[in-house]
């Protein structure tokens, strides 16, 4: 399988990013305010466009939100390289002392993601990111 990965040179868009009709198969949009955003995915999370979900989480958390919530009730197949990026994100947002929502997650995705304990490390899909605890 060839994909054309996109460089880290490229600028991120500010809300939307470009729609699943080239090589990724993978369109994301970037919804809300500093204290929540949701980055809404569609179609196809794989190698060839985990790249672009990468490239519109930094756009998202540069935004420091409170709650990023990713809404994955658009998105038909992911593979390993998916979930890698969405604990990646989960870990990004936990360091920063925030919250890490997945929403819509479909059968097929939540399957995958049970099957590779991901799903138990993300805190269970449809469930917030617990909090650090401060130190006592």
């Amino acid at each position: 399988m060839a994909c054309d990965l996109p460089g880290r040179d490229e600028p991120a868009a500010e809300s939307s990013f470009p729609p699943a009709t080239d090589s990724s198969g993978l369109a994301v949009t970037l919804e809300g305010g500093a204290a929540r955003l949701m980055l809404r995915l569609r179609g196809e999370l794989d190698l060839c466009s985990a790249e672009r979900l990468r490239r519109a989480v930094d756009a998202a958390l540069a935004q420091s939100p409170a709650v990023l919530v990713m809404d994955l009730s658009g998105l038909g197949f992911t593979d390993c390289a998916g979930i890698r990026v969405l604990l990646e994100t989960y870990a990004r947002q936990a360091e920063a002392g925030n919250r890490f929502l997945l929403t819509g997650v479909r059968p097929p995705v939540r399957r995958l993601l049970q099957l590779t304990g991901a799903e138990a490390r993300l805190g269970g899909t449809g469930q917030p990111a617990p909090r650090p605890r401060a130190p006592t």
